[in-house]
């Protein structure tokens, strides 16, 4: 009981530090139109300085509810905050079959870091699938006609597969570690594909 109020305790402390900071600063800019260039720059340093402040706190939260929760807990809560996806033409697979209506589109594969793994790496290494590449979790099997793109930023990373001139009525799998698989909630560790146009 104990440790779930101290993970609502962090939830609810997490919205309100980020909605109040957001309310504020609007606040402010919105009622400074006829305040000089400098007074600006030393509202916004102040401001600046508040974000800090409230970012250092927070980490010293997050660190504090941590310690109340077992390794196991942190990592089912990390797991949480580091979300993957399967995308094809943008549209999130969902079922281990998909049906393609043409002969070019992309599939991707992304990575997503959340709020508590941004602030805390303890979360986020946690709740990262296992290994170094999390892109070693999914292989394309019965066929290679496909590029390979590679994109990396602070909390989105993806590899995108470009396939071209598909021929209809063709079938290939994706072949997913049985960790995405769960991370996913799909049944089970294959996702077949079927182009047909």
């Amino acid at each position: 009981m104990k440790k779930k109020f101290a993970l609502l305790t962090f939830l609810v402390f997490i919205t309100m530090v980020f909605f109040g900071c957001s309310n504020n600063s609007n606040k402010e800019t919105e009622n400074n139109s006829d305040i000089s260039n400098e007074e600006k720059i030393k509202q916004l340093e102040s401001l600046n300085k508040d974000y800090e402040e409230n970012f250092k706190s927070l980490e010293k939260f997050i660190e504090k509810t941590l310690s109340y929760l077992t390794e196991e807990e942190i990592k089912e809560l990390a797991k949480n905050e580091v979300k993957y996806n399967i995308l094809i033409d943008d549209k999130e697979i969902k079922d281990n079959f998909i049906i393609v209506g043409k002969k070019d589109f992309k599939l991707v594969f992304n990575e997503k870091i959340l709020g508590g793994a941004i602030i805390n790496t303890k979360i986020n290494n946690l709740g990262l699938l296992e290994g170094n590449r999390y892109e070693e979790h999914m292989k394309i099997v019965g066929t290679d006609k496909y590029e390979t793109n590679y994109g990396s930023g602070t909390i989105v990373n993806a590899v995108e597969y470009d396939f071209k001139d598909i021929a209809s009525d063709t079938e290939f799998h994706l072949e997913l570690s049985k960790e995405l698989q769960e991370r996913l909630g799909l049944e089970n560790n294959i996702i077949r594909v079927s182009v047909k146009y």
